[in-house]
């Protein structure tokens, strides 16, 4: 007699744990779908991944060694067949360097148990009289769930009692754009208006990453970018890549840039979150693009109940797959004498400017664009003065003449706001007003400081490295 068993990959399972053991924390850190026990089909396998889980949990590394004291303390040691049997994972992991297949293998196999199981319940259901109407919410409530709300890893290993907490030991953050730009499940939002350029401005740091270039003066992690692109169709994004990488003499890596049109993806709907899942989960990507947000909304932007779904969702996204998120929003048009400054002018409810933990705005200065920051979790650059190219680079392009002139003026000694505003309005024949838009923007851009009640020349114009596109400390 046959007996059918679910799909499985033992071989599978031993090369991902075997690998594990080999590449350590960084190898775990790699993975981007596995993050449950029960996606393996061997007990044994599931009680040491288990224990890996439990050591990254606690911020500590992956090995041999440290696996086998770790089970040893869950008191599963002999259970999976002691030292010799994690030894064997490790003797045949030597050769075996494709984490990413092996991982893509278990998971599937257990994606499909779980929908073979799925299946066996709906039948289950519909035989014994249940409406169709809740078979298919129950089917599309599981699917949605499966894809997108397991949370990666055992997070209550975590102590919740401070004193515990204080000595406990987190994994370094991992800053997908560098200097806390975008850190891994973290939410970067690009905002300004129309036609500015927002899209080109990503699409450089698209390339720069599958590279693992600088973007900006900014360090990135070089990985997989997924876009969702709503306004670019296919054959224009072909159209800018082509002339972005013309004069690129590298290469891009095959599988590192990914590109979707579809213009029927919701995010405020299951069938719109289980196909970015999808999408996320074929392409192994690490951060996500939606451009433009307002786009891949079914509902009312302006709606705070709304906006919040769409932020759950994005949120759910990025600790679902350890994703960093970028969504591109246009801003608003508030009044000339609104107050609305940074992210506050983003269009719309401002659930999406409180949940961002990045938040970048790009303006028209005079005949170039200036890059303003704000950030939740380092400290935040100074505005960056940008030149855009006949191949659609966006360069540094150093202060302004207005704002080095302003500088110039107390580059020698400080001067308090009136008398500033005073001085370039003699030197340039401006209006009160306009001297003190000039001072404004001035210090804006870095090229002049406050201390205490007097400006003085500025980081910028002093030629620190933030303004120069290096952004060190």
């Amino acid at each position: 007699m046959n007996i059918a068993f679910p799909p499985q990959s033992i071989d599978a399972e031993r090369a991902v744990l075997g690998a594990l053991l080999i590449e350590g924390t960084a190898g775990y850190r790699r993975l981007a779908m596995l993050t449950r026990p029960d996606q393996f089909w061997v007990e044994t396998n599931r009680v040491v991944f288990t224990a890996m889980q439990r050591l990254n949990g606690r911020g500590c590394a992956i090995d041999v060694l440290l696996v086998i004291e770790e089970l040893k303390s869950m008191g599963d040691l002999d259970r999976v067949g002691g030292p010799a049997f994690l030894a064997g994972l490790e003797y045949e992991a030597a050769i075996l360097t494709n984490l990413p297949d092996y991982e893509r293998i278990v998971v599937d196999a257990a994606s499909r148990r779980a929908l073979l199981e799925l299946g066996r319940r709906l039948e289950y259901e519909s035989q014994n009289g249940t409406r169709t109407d809740a078979i298919l919410l129950m089917a599309e409530t599981a699917l949605a769930e499966h894809r997108l709300c397991t949370p990666r890893g055992p997070r209550s290993v975590v102590p919740t009692e401070l004193s515990q907490l204080l000595r406990h030991r987190f994994p370094p953050r991992v800053d997908l754009i560098g200097l806390g730009i975008l850190p891994r499940r973290a939410l970067l939002v690009l905002g300004g208006r129309t036609f500015l350029g927002k899209s080109l401005l990503l699409d450089n740091l698209v390339i720069q990453r599958a590279h693992g270039r600088p973007w900006l003066g900014f360090p990135t992690d070089p990985g997989i970018t997924l876009t969702c692109s709503a306004e670019i169709k296919l054959q224009g994004v072909q159209e800018r890549m082509a002339m972005m990488l013309a004069a690129d003499s590298e290469p891009i890596l095959e599988g590192r840039i990914h590109f979707h049109d579809d213009r029927g993806i919701k995010l405020d709907t299951p069938a719109g979150i289980t196909m970015i899942s999808q999408w996320i989960e074929e392409t192994g990507a690490t951060i996500l693009r939606l451009d433009p947000l307002a786009k891949y909304m079914s509902t009312e932007e302006n709606s705070t109940r709304d906006m919040g779904r769409v932020v759950d969702a994005l949120e759910a996204l990025a600790d679902r797959y350890d994703l960093g998120v970028i969504v591109v929003h246009h801003e608003g048009h508030a009044a000339k004498d609104s107050g609305r400054t940074g992210g506050d002018r983003l269009r719309g409810s401002t659930a999406l400017y409180a949940a961002a933990d990045t938040v970048g705005m790009l303006s028209k200065d005079c005949d170039a664009y200036r890059l303003e920051w704000e950030l939740r979790h380092a400290r935040t650059p100074e505005p960056l003065r940008l030149m855009r190219d006949e191949a659609l680079w966006y360069r540094p392009a150093g202060l302004s003449d207005e704002d080095k002139a302003v500088a110039k003026i107390v580059s020698i000694i400080g001067m308090t706001h009136d008398g500033l505003v005073g001085a370039i309005k003699e030197d340039t024949g401006a209006s009160e007003s306009t001297a003190k838009r000039r001072l404004k923007a001035a210090l804006a851009s870095g090229a002049i400081e406050k201390v205490d009640r007097h400006y003085i020349a500025g980081p910028a114009y002093k030629g620190s490295r933030v303004h120069e596109g290096s952004l060190g400390d």
